[in-house]
């Protein structure tokens, strides 16, 4: 019996709830995150709008863009970028990166399954980096090929950093292949898709023991029984790195 891949994904998906809060509550993180990545994400950008033969006259779409990471950037390469980000603090630190970088970026504050193609218009790329938090990815992988020409997916291969991250404090946190539920899905639509791997550091900063805890949602102590292998800041801040692998899988309709 064939394994329906868009079904595992959708239970995968219910069972990873994301309290409401917590993208609002991570905007800040994320804001600092997207300035201090500025140059990887450029050099992908740059590799992908060149393997897609994407110039200054392009038009992108960017579903769940968080805090502008990749947004701000394409917005220097590309006409336009209309970015969907339903958290309403990611939105907020988006506007304020852009402006700090005097680009445009067209922000819709809603979820991709709620958004009509009527309010993003149609595009040359659209683009989901770590985004598709969907039960239903048929519906939302359609969505993007009716706004898009092209569409490009990232998402982690093997042990994502949050995995690892947590694995480092002492707590095992369940994680799900997605990269092979979702090339699997592709596969079954008949879609043969492009992979590329990457692999990159990831750094995350708090300025206390208190707030890394917090928002890990793990006990101080913990936090600080980890510090000798995750780093501390001379101001008394708490950094952790790693590495993670990345897959970027990208198709184009004919």
């Amino acid at each position: 019996m064939d394994i329906d891949w868009a079904e595992v994904w959708a239970a995968w998906r219910r069972e990873v709830r994301t309290p409401p809060d917590f993208w609002d509550r991570a905007a800040p993180r994320f804001y600092r995150s997207a300035k201090r990545r500025r140059v990887e994400v450029e050099r992908f950008l740059d590799w992908l709008l060149g393997e897609l033969g994407l110039g200054g006259g392009s038009s992108v779409l960017e579903v769940g863009a968080g805090a502008g990471a990749y947004a701000v950037p394409l917005a220097k390469r590309v006409s336009r970028v209309v970015a969907v980000e339903p958290s309403r603090e990611m939105a907020r630190y988006l506007r304020k990166y852009a402006e700090e970088e005097g680009v445009k970026v067209d922000v819709v504050e809603k979820r991709w399954e709620e958004v009509s193609l009527e309010e993003v218009g149609r595009h040359d790329l659209a683009l989901a980096a770590h985004s598709l938090l969907v039960e239903d990815l048929r519906g939302a992988v359609e969505k993007l090929e009716e706004a898009a020409r092209c569409v490009c997916v990232v998402l982690h291969v093997g042990v994502p950093g949050w995995a690892q991250l947590y694995r480092s404090l002492g707590v095992e946190r369940p994680h799900r292949p997605w990269f092979t539920a979702f090339y699997n899905f592709l596969l079954q639509r008949g879609v043969y898709a492009n992979v590329r791997i990457f692999e990159r550091d990831v750094v995350r900063e708090y300025p206390s023991v208190e707030e890394a805890a917090e928002d890990l949602g793990v006990e101080v102590e913990r936090v600080v029984e980890a510090l000798p292998r995750l780093g501390r800041r001379g101001d008394g801040g708490v950094v952790f790195k790693y590495k993670v692998k990345e897959a970027a899988v990208w198709w184009c309709r004919r």
